[in-house]
């Protein structure tokens, strides 16, 4: 039965850890698992209701918090299901989106741009205030399990008590690329591409504890128990390179405060702690590992392996896993074979399977009758009748066409090296898209229907690549970035004589998502800065076509990316931030530019993409929105659930699984 977070619907499944690895929750057999919910006690057999009771669970329900770390001592691993409450949706997935304290009783979350405390004894969620905003990231508890520390939209380390009360900041990281931080016995760790840096949580200006070289980035720095050597992940980031790795690529090192010394403990792994339980945990795809692990000689005592197959990833790196120091654990339940490619300078991008859907404000959405897959930016042409889409199958990025009658299968149009990015010609007849095929990583256009040869639109010089956007409704002109090192430029491409121009001298650290009005005359685009995506100068923006100088920025509602026009250009959509539904906002272009205020519209997407993405939406003439989805259906969804599993006693099943000497 189905309800709220509420201590109602909690489910408590007693089960052997390898049960938990082979198994879902929805598939288990009554004879093994024992599910207490609601007033399910009261039709247990005494052998159910005696066990419950030993395990020390009140009402059938919630474990007492003052015998819990003793109960469960060398009791069986037991499993609570959580999902979250109605009108809740996690945020800030791209980094770490929960926290356990370090003796287990409570848990934070990210979900709707705050911070939420849910007591894992019983009791609802509620929020923390004062955690409040567009962008809150990166919860972590203090280690006495009073107060959290998270970072706002400001770029801001900060802190509150987990009860509410003033917040006090601890540090500005703006002038930092950080991709998360930690907080333990020896204060606040942050890691990115500025290196490992430490603060106090008291306050003050972070110093710098291991430096990186160019390319490098960190994330995850944890204090090992001699409080000398930080453990960390090492991943490399590559712009416009053939082989530059993902994060399951990435290295899981320890480096020496003392001497500078760095080990290289797992080659291919990322987002790896230490735990109490000799074992060293971290993520490959959607799979935990834990390995026997000495910290004072800082190597493996025995072989890895899998201890959670099913767990939610994040794009800068984060597992969405937390364990306490009293051998909790909890986590988002995902893919177990979500993979990480680079697909674009600066992004580690997912290639989750998705569905894609077609719906209105009228209706329900429905799935288009496409098998799901790997898809990346769905294009429906300006006719509405042809669905243009990309896919990776981990080996090869092809673009692929479906007839949206369904009269036809899904037919791949391009043979023949690395296709991407498909966008549509203003009389449907053509698509262009970036191609390798002949080196480079250019713009290249042909037909829908496959007939005649591709033709070369663009050539990109040693170092860059050319990202069509959107095609201007005469059919003259061709929007398209040109990604370079950390940065792209939005430049102009004319048809005739095939000139080529920068556009407004713009540039940003992130896809633009440009796109043409319907009336041709103005541009709407998304700029981004690194970390976070919204400082100062950055959102969503519309300037006249050619450019003029003139600039507006629309209202700010998160980040702010992936723009697109209605068919009748009275309206903007964008997407706030990863997890969040579409915005849309009224908007006039007569002389100047005004806008209304941000709405959700009636069933509006979530493509669940962040802004290193490519837009994962289009809308319809008709107005029906087409959209990426994760989370669509049951049996083929290998979504960022709304779900957090919570698994005590967890560290004793570890033992067994994968034994320390």
């Amino acid at each position: 039965m189905r309800m709220s977070i509420l201590s109602q619907h909690r489910r408590l499944i007693v089960m052997p850890l390898s049960t938990l690895i082979a198994v879902s929750v929805a598939t288990m057999s009554k004879d093994w698992s024992i599910v207490l919910s609601g007033n399910y006690s009261r039709a247990a057999t005494p052998a159910q209701r005696e066990q419950r009771e030993q395990l020390g669970f009140a009402d059938g329900i919630h474990p007492l918090p003052e015998q819990a770390a003793e109960v469960f001592r060398d009791r069986p691993l037991a499993q609570s299901s959580f999902p979250l409450p109605a009108g809740q949706s996690f945020s800030g997935a791209g980094r770490q989106i929960l926290a356990l304290s370090p003796d287990g009783r409570n848990l934070a979350y990210l979900a709707n741009s705050r911070v939420y405390l849910l007591p894992i004894a019983g009791s609802q969620p509620r929020e923390i205030p004062g955690t409040e905003g567009r962008i809150v990231l990166n919860p972590m508890f203090a280690p006495d399990g009073k107060s959290i520390a998270f970072i706002d939209s400001s770029r801001t380390l900060k802190r509150v008590s987990i009860n509410g009360g003033p917040v006090s900041t601890i540090a500005s990281l703006e002038n930092q690329d950080i991709n998360n931080a930690t907080w333990g016995p020896a204060g606040i760790l942050i890691a990115g591409r500025s290196g490992i840096l430490r603060v106090s949580p008291e306050g003050g200006v972070p110093d710098r504890l291991i430096g990186l070289r160019e390319g490098e980035v960190a994330y995850g720095p944890h204090m090992l128990p001699d409080g000398r050597t930080i453990l960390f992940t090492l991943a490399l980031n590559r712009p416009n390179s053939e082989d530059r790795p993902a994060w399951d690529k990435a290295k899981i090192v320890a480096q020496s405060l003392t001497t500078g010394t760095r080990r290289v403990l797992i080659d291919g792994g990322a987002d790896a702690r230490y735990l109490p339980s000799g074992h060293l945990l971290y993520a490959v795809g959607g799979t935990m590992f834990a390995a026997p692990f000495d910290p004072a000689s800082l190597t493996l005592t025995g072989a890895a392996g899998p201890v959670i197959v099913g767990v939610s990833r994040g794009a800068g790196g984060a597992a969405h896993v937390a364990v306490s120091e009293t051998g909790t654990l909890a986590y988002v339940p995902g893919s177990a074979t979500t993979t990480f490619t680079e697909t674009l300078p600066n992004a580690s991008a997912r290639f989750y399977t998705y569905r894609v859907v077609l719906g209105d404000s009228r209706s329900d959405a429905v799935a288009v009758a496409i098998p799901p897959a790997a898809y990346i930016q769905p294009r429906v042409s300006p006719d509405g009748r042809t669905l243009a889409v990309g896919r990776n199958d981990g080996q090869q990025s092809d673009i692929w066409t479906y007839d949206l009658s369904g009269k036809s299968a899904l037919r791949r149009l391009t043979v023949g090296g690395d296709n991407r990015f498909p966008v549509w010609s203003a009389d449907s007849r053509r698509i262009a898209f970036q191609s390798q095929r002949e080196g480079d990583r250019a713009i290249f256009w042909q037909t829908a229907d496959g007939t005649g040869a591709t033709e070369r639109l663009t050539k990109a010089a040693d170092g860059e690549e050319h990202i069509p956007e959107a095609w201007s409704r005469d059919g003259k002109h061709l929007l398209f970035s040109v990604a370079k090192g950390s940065r792209y430029s939005l430049w102009v491409l004319t048809l005739d004589g095939k000139k080529i121009e920068r556009f407004a001298g713009i540039e940003s650290a992130d896809p633009f998502g440009a796109t043409f009005s319907p009336d041709g005359r103005w541009v709407a685009y998304a700029i981004s800065d690194r970390p976070m995506g919204q400082t100062p100068g950055t959102g969503v923006f519309v300037e006249p076509f050619p450019p003029t100088g003139e600039k507006h920025q629309a209202p700010k509602t998160g980040a702010d990316y992936h723009p697109l026009w209605s068919p009748d250009g009275k309206s903007l959509f964008y997407v706030p931030s990863s997890n969040q539904l579409v915005v849309a906002v009224p908007i006039t272009t007569g002389r100047t530019v005004a806008f209304g205020n941000p709405f959700e519209p009636t069933r509006s997407p979530r493509p669940d993409l962040s802004l290193n993405d490519m837009r994962g939406y289009d809308v319809l003439p008709d107005g029906r929105f087409i959209s990426l989805s994760r989370t669509f259906g049951d049996a083929t969804s290998t979504s960022f659930s709304g779900e957090v599993r919570v698994v005590t006693n967890w560290f004793e099943e570890l033992k067994q699984r994968v034994p320390v000497k």
